[in-house]
């Protein structure tokens, strides 16, 4: 087993393993679970690490060995091994949703045609964009944000980067972004800025010095951090609809 690809598939700690550890399905998949970024539990967890496993077989077993040959190349161009993975991923997920959406088999020209695209863009600079898009044009939809960031980004795999900007939106709903009924896409801190919110404390706010952030503030939710006259506040939250000040 190539040292080299278990290295960057795992890290250096697990450079030196056995190679008969890497031999079965169920041994490659504990260390996918351990070693690569995906998601430990919650929505997508199963399918990310389905992706991660798919990209350690092909590496592992050069098969194609146009996956290899993408890692090194993107080495050279500078990028780190998490991101390298990530770039691999997209590909690689947006390539399964194809065949399983189309009922075809595997195409692997496509495939290959879509990693000699690689690198994709960064995600910073894609939600620059995304940001900016909704704010050109606030209450736009999730399909014409979408349609525009990828306007700034021509490129034979156009698919890969529509994948990318869709899970980006979906992640920055609960973030900077608003998703308002029915399908409409706002910038929280322009929907907030200039505005006065008013609470009427109940009983036991007042008793227990806490602030149940409820409809009437529910877009605070979105800021990490919030201050008051200077003092920034303790946040608590057993889940997203559940938060606290104190």
């Amino acid at each position: 087993m190539d040292a080299a690809r278990v290295e960057f598939l795992f890290g250096p700690d697990v450079a030196r393993v056995d190679a008969d550890d890497l031999e079965t399905e169920s041994q490659r998949l504990e260390l996918v679970r351990q070693y690569t970024p995906t998601r430990t539990s919650g929505e997508g967890a199963e399918l990310g690490e389905a992706v991660y496993r798919v990209i350690a077989n092909q590496i592992l077993d050069d098969e194609p060995p146009a996956v290899w040959h993408t890692v090194e190349r993107l080495r050279q161009l500078g990028l780190a091994r998490e991101q390298i993975l990530r770039q691999l991923a997209v590909v690689v997920s947006e390539s399964i949703s194809s065949a399983l959406t189309s009922g075809e088999e595997f195409d692997a020209d496509l495939f290959e045609a879509a990693l000699a695209d690689l690198p994709l863009p960064d995600v910073t600079d894609l939600a620059i964009e995304v940001v900016a898009a909704v704010r050109r044009e606030p209450g736009r939809s999730i399909d014409s944000t979408t349609a525009e960031v990828m306007e700034a980004y021509p490129t034979s795999s156009g698919s890969s980067i529509e994948l990318m900007v869709a899970r980006l939106i979906d992640e920055m709903v609960s973030g900077p972004l608003a998703l308002l009924v029915p399908d409409q896409l706002f910038v929280v801190a322009d929907l907030v800025d200039g505005r006065t919110f008013t609470h009427r404390l109940t009983e036991a706010e007042v008793e227990t010095d806490e602030l149940d952030i409820g409809f009437d503030l529910g877009q605070m939710r979105h800021f990490p951090v919030v201050r008051y006259d200077g003092i920034e506040f303790n946040q608590s939250s057993l889940r997203y609809d559940d938060l606290v000040w104190y």
